[in-house]
């Protein structure tokens, strides 16, 4: 399974950068609102997967692996989706949700960190639950905006909507993996089967991103 893993962790860096590149090229379309940020922030998410797995994997120190997912790449993907909620909902009543969603999941970050009466070998599982229970809800509210917004109409060529529907596959979609996942030792090839099954995920959510660029024309939000 080691080998499957490091060829399907090579083809999610390879969504990872194709997804970069493409915001890249078409830098143009988004270079004067808050879109021109995301390009950049999938960069640095391939760039720190792939130091720490070059880490993990080649200089066989998983704890620094472990430390760039816990405390750089999972949080900083939580609070860059928030932003971009809070962006998208610039001038509207509910533009403070995405903050106070964000308070949470920082709040359960510091929790995650010291409490002591549930350890994950792997990462703080208990701030990543809250925290994509918030990005779901965060979602959802979008959906109560979009729906009753003249986007609706042209719904293929509105970015956060092709965001949205690859942050709502990938997060819904494994939850209750992470939920799952530290009793699934007993279970190998389920656990290995929901693995390649959260690969599909990420793959599918990377995609969304690619067509949001592709298709996307962004709302004129500037900084």
């Amino acid at each position: 399974m080691k080998s499957a893993y490091i060829i399907f962790l090579i083809i999610l860096n390879l969504f990872e950068l194709s997804a970069a590149v493409t915001g890249f090229y078409y830098q143009k379309k988004i270079k004067d609102t808050y879109w021109k940020f995301f390009p950049p922030f999938l960069l640095l998410i391939f760039i720190f997967e792939i130091t720490a797995e070059i880490f993990n994997l080649g200089f066989g120190m998983p704890d620094v692996n472990l430390a760039l997912y816990k405390y750089i790449i999972i949080p900083g993907q939580f609070l860059f989706y928030f932003w971009l909620f809070y962006k998208y909902f610039e001038g509207l009543k509910v533009q403070k949700i995405p903050i106070y969603f964000a308070l949470i999941y920082i709040t359960a970050l510091v929790f995650d960190h010291f409490q002591t009466f549930h350890t994950n070998p792997w990462f703080h599982d208990i701030s990543y639950t809250i925290g994509a229970i918030m990005i779901i809800l965060a979602i959802f509210q979008f959906i109560a905006v979009f729906i009753k917004s003249d986007e609706l109409i042209q719904f293929k060529t509105s970015m956060m909507f092709w965001v949205s529907v690859g942050l709502l596959l990938f997060f819904a979609g494994s939850l209750p993996y992470w939920l799952i996942r530290s009793y699934l030792v007993n279970f190998p090839e389920i656990g290995n089967g929901l693995v390649i099954l959260q690969f599909c995920l990420n793959y599918i959510m990377y995609i969304c991103f690619i067509i949001s660029f592709k298709w996307g024309r962004p709302k004129l939000q500037y900084i």
